[in-house]
């Protein structure tokens, strides 16, 4: 305790002696306004005496500009609330394209994908009615539900939509599974029909859609189109499906 003491006395007859000194140097040079007796001060101890004169000053002079020095603090703090309400705003954007992006990412990756596998064609005879069957699969990794199945025909040169069949109802398909659905045309090949089909001067599309509900309850359309082709073994048309260069999509 007496060590302690001892240190506190030191240190105020320190503090005591210091002050001193600088009354001692501002009441020695402030009558004197010359540069020479500034330097001398300054370098003879006197450093303390120089910052409280140039406080003084400093608090005279914004005193006297209070008015200037209001206007651009304002200003500047407008800038500084314009940089960051900008910021902020662009942070926000960013962070609600990241959100985005990562649901439609959880989307893709969960929803259900429906395609045709495979494909063929029976009874493509004069007189028969095709009879196309389809290898549906759900390729996603979620169950496609309230699946339907529409299927036209058009036999021509070249393909013009024309209305589709009935609409057949298929429920729910499950990630991975499969089904094998068939249709049948609504009409049966005539004879001219048949030849142009041989001779492969007309071809026989079968195209349609595949509708069904994903997981987030939006509804999804696979489009396909299909060309009866020609058996090069047997000269008959069928079994194969070639797919069309166009009218085959999906969301």
């Amino acid at each position: 305790m007496t060590r302690s003491l001892v240190i506190a006395l030191a240190g105020f007859v320190l503090v005591a002696f210091v002050d001193w000194r600088i009354d001692y140097q501002v009441e020695k040079y402030q009558p004197q306004r010359n540069p020479q007796n500034y330097y001398e001060a300054l370098f003879g101890g006197a450093v303390f005496s120089g910052l409280r004169e140039n406080a003084v000053y400093l608090w005279d002079w914004i005193g006297g500009n209070h008015d200037a020095l209001l206007v651009l603090f304002t200003f500047l703090l407008f800038c500084v609330t314009a940089f960051l309400v900008r910021y902020t705003a662009k942070l926000w954007g960013a962070t609600d394209d990241l959100v985005t992006d990562a649901r439609d990412s959880a989307e893709r990756e969960l929803r259900a994908y429906i395609f045709i596998k495979s494909a063929s064609i029976v009874n493509t005879g004069t007189g028969q009615q095709p009879r196309p069957g389809f290898t549906i699969t759900n390729y996603g990794t979620t169950p496609a539900h309230k699946m339907v199945i529409l299927v036209g025909y058009c036999f021509g040169k070249s393909f013009v939509e024309t209305e589709y069949g009935p609409i057949e109802q298929r429920g729910t398909l499950g990630p991975t599974a499969d089904i094998h659905y068939y249709n049948i045309c609504p009409r049966a090949l005539t004879p001219d029909e048949t030849v142009a089909l041989q001779r492969e001067t007309h071809f026989l599309f079968v195209y349609g859609e595949i509708r069904y509900v994903d997981f987030t309850g939006e509804t999804r359309t696979t489009k396909f189109r299909l060309k009866a082709m020609k058996n090069v073994e047997t000269g008959l048309i069928g079994p194969q499906l070639e797919v069309c260069k166009d009218g085959n999509d999906a969301d």
